[in-house]
C-alpha cells in the first residue's frame, strides 16, 4: 500500500515531512486507508492502518451491504419487465432460466424463448421495434443510481467514524465501473484521495476469447490486427504509444445469404511476459489460424 499510495501522488504534491521523519514512518503513524470492496453481491468496507511490523489493524468496525454489481442487473430486469410484461418475465424465469441469466437488449438474438410469452400491446410495440429495446441515457443511469447511492452512504458512514482517513482503495469487480468511480470521486475527493486499480491482472497461459462476425453481408474474410501499449486508458489503435504486435487473416467464410455460421472465435493467450499467442477458429469450417 505504501508504494501504491506514493506512486499515485506526484512529487510536487507529496507533503513535506519534518526532519528525521521518513515517508514509511509517516505512513505507519498517520495513514488511515479505507478499502471498499465492491463485488457482485456485496460491498464491504473497513478503515485500516499499517503497523510498524507490517501487520494491518482495523481502525473501524467492518461494514457492508447487499449493493454489488448484480443489483444493477436486477434494476435492468425491472426495466425489461416494464417493456415485456410481468407475466412474460415470470414464465421466462420458470422455464428458461439459462437464457434469463444472459439477457441483453436484442431479445430475438439473446433470449428468443421470451418472445412466446409476450402478449398484448407489449408484443405489438416490440414487433414494431424489431425486438430491440433501446435504453436512453437517463434509463441506463437509473439502473446504477439506486445501488451507487447505497455505496456512497456506506462510505460516508465510515468516514464519519474516522475523519483522518487519507486514501480510499476501490477494489472488486464492480469497483472497475467507471461510473461508480466517477460518483465516488465526485462526492468524496475533497475528503479523501480515491485510488483505483489500473489494468487487469493476468495469469500465465490465461485466455481471453470473444466471438466476431463479418461486418458486410458478402464479406468472406476478416483481417485481425493486434496492438499493444503501456498506457492504461488506450482505446484506439492510432493513439500515441500504440504499437502493432501482429496480424493474420481468416478467409473462406460464408456469405450472409448462405445462412451458415459466419462467426470467428478469437482467443488471446498470455503465455509468458514476452510471448502472447493469438488464435482464431472459424465456426463454419473449424479451421484454426
Amino acid at each position: 500500500y505504501f508504494k501504491f499510495y506514493l506512486g499515485d501522488v506526484p512529487e510536487s504534491k507529496k507533503p513535506k515531512l519534518p526532519p528525521g521523519v521518513t515517508y514509511e514512518k509517516a505512513i505507519t503513524d498517520y495513514l488511515r486507508e479505507m478499502v471498499v470492496d465492491c463485488g457482485g453481491g456485496t460491498v464491504d468496507l473497513t478503515i485500516r492502518r499499517l503497523l510498524s511490523d507490517d501487520r494491518i489493524a482495523e481502525t473501524t468496525e467492518r461494514t457492508g451491504d447487499f449493493c454489488g454489481g448484480t443489483y444493477v442487473d436486477d434494476e435492468f430486469l425491472k426495466v425489461l419487465e416494464d417493456k415485456v410484461g410481468r407475466s412474460a418475465m415470470r414464465m421466462l424465469k420458470e422455464k428458461h432460466y439459462d437464457q434469463f441469466k444472459d439477457i441483453e437488449l436484442d431479445i430475438e438474438k439473446k433470449c428468443p424463448a421470451l418472445k412466446q410469452y409476450i402478449t398484448g400491446p407489449e408484443r405489438d410495440k416490440l414487433e414494431e421495434e424489431e425486438w430491440i429495446i433501446d435504453l436512453d441515457f437517463d434509463t441506463v443511469k437509473s439502473l446504477f443510481d439506486p445501488v451507487i447511492a447505497r455505496i456512497l452512504r456506506l462510505i460516508g458512514d465510515q468516514l464519519s467514524k474516522c475523519s483522518d482517513c487519507s486514501v480510499l482503495f476501490l477494489v472488486g469487480g464492480f469497483g472497475e465501473s467507471k461510473y461508480l468511480q466517477y460518483r465516488i470521486k465526485e462526492r468524496f475527493e475533497n475528503q479523501v484521495m480515491v485510488a483505483t486499480r489500473k489494468g487487469t491482472e493476468v495469469d500465465v497461459n490465461e485466455e481471453f476469447s470473444d466471438s466476431m462476425v463479418p461486418i458486410y453481408p458478402d464479406q468472406t474474410s476478416i483481417l485481425f490486427q493486434f496492438f499493444y501499449t503501456t498506457n492504461y486508458s488506450a482505446t484506439y489503435c492510432d493513439e500515441p504509444g500504440m504499437k502493432k504486435l501482429g496480424s493474420f487473416e481468416v478467409d473462406g467464410l460464408p456469405t450472409e445469404q448462405s445462412g451458415l455460421d459466419r462467426s470467428v472465435l478469437i482467443t488471446l493467450r498470455f503465455a509468458s511476459m514476452e510471448n502472447t499467442v493469438a488464435t482464431a477458429k472459424s465456426e463454419h469450417s473449424g479451421e484454426v489460424y
